[in-house]
């Protein structure tokens, strides 16, 4: 099974209602173990607790949908808790890993074992198939080896990786705009229909070249600016760069990565990569920046780029 790139930003937008009625029921039944507001097995809590000791950046994250997060149910308590939970940090937009404990699968014949997993898409487990979800995990009896191997995993995406995952959004608004644009030509002469064009032409028969509907003196006056829109369009080069703006020890930084003529690439193809102190960064792109700090996560203006959430941004050049 492939592995998924998870944007954190998912996690905490998916469904929050229901995700804060379990927490409600697992408190009013008094389940004793918590990681980051989420009810947990003992288990569970172990590793992420082992974890946040080595690495105490590291936020865990649960959801509902049930092909994110196992959730099991503590029959005596009426109360459910989550098996399975996401490990991230702050200045990376992307889950890093999934850590749980319980049956996965262990044995090519189907038998199962309890124990920790982590899946993270830096692993490759040469014993099971490529297909399968526990390719990408590590799984071990020992908590300790849990730890080690959670750790080991916490690997932040680098620009290029982040610039690769979220091209094809960022790539398919801009081309969005082009084609509305270019559209405008067809469906000006589209106006046109069989009894206009006869009656324009009886018209002209009888009255030389002055145009008699409304539908050709439109035509007339702004076919050309539609042709020149269409064309500019057909033939734009837009080259853009993302930007990541990253909180460390020395200050904010603007981390970059470029792409030149994306309408012309449909897999991401990265130019030159910099990373800016903050008051450093171009005017010219602070300057967009701005603009597209004032949207919400996923608007494109054309000319300026993309916010794709806090922090990150695509910005035309």
């Amino acid at each position: 099974m492939a592995y998924t790139h998870i944007p954190v930003r998912d996690l905490t937008e998916y469904n929050r209602t229901d995700l804060d009625t379990r927490t409600e029921a697992a408190k009013a039944a008094g389940w004793q173990w918590w990681v980051d507001t989420i009810p947990v097995s003992r288990e569970v809590h172990e590793l992420a607790m082992g974890v946040r000791k080595a690495y105490p950046f590291v936020k865990f994250y649960a959801t509902v949908e049930e092909s994110k997060c196992h959730w099991m149910f503590a029959t005596a308590l009426g109360a459910q808790y989550a098996s399975e939970i996401y490990a991230a940090i702050d200045t990376c937009p992307y889950v890093l890993a999934k850590i749980g404990y319980g049956g996965y699968s262990a044995y090519p014949d189907g038998r199962s074992t309890s124990g920790y997993m982590v899946r993270a898409r830096g692993i490759e487990n040469a014993r099971y198939y490529s297909g399968r979800v526990q390719y990408h995990m590590r799984l071990t009896s020992s908590l300790k080896v849990a730890i080690k191997n959670t750790l080991a995993n916490l690997l932040p995406y680098d620009m290029r990786e982040v610039a690769n995952h979220e091209y094809e959004g960022y790539r398919s608004k801009s081309s969005q705009i082009g084609a509305s644009k270019a559209a405008k030509l067809p469906v000006l002469l589209g106006s046109i229909t069989h009894s206009v064009l006869l009656n324009e032409i009886r018209a002209l028969t009888a009255m030389g070249v002055t145009f008699n509907t409304a539908e050709f003196r439109s035509v007339a006056e702004n076919c050309d600016d539609a042709a020149k829109l269409a064309n500019e369009e057909r033939n734009k080069r837009i080259d853009v760069v993302l930007m990541h703006f990253v909180t460390r020890t020395d200050g904010i930084v603007a981390e970059c990565i470029g792409m030149q003529d994306i309408r012309a690439h449909h897999t991401f193809s990265p130019g030159l990569s910099e990373t800016y102190p903050l008051a450093d960064v171009p005017q010219a792109l602070q300057d967009k920046v701005a603009v597209l700090q004032t949207l919400p996560p996923g608007d494109h203006v054309d000319g300026v780029g993309m916010k794709v959430e806090e922090m990150l941004y695509w910005v035309e050049k």
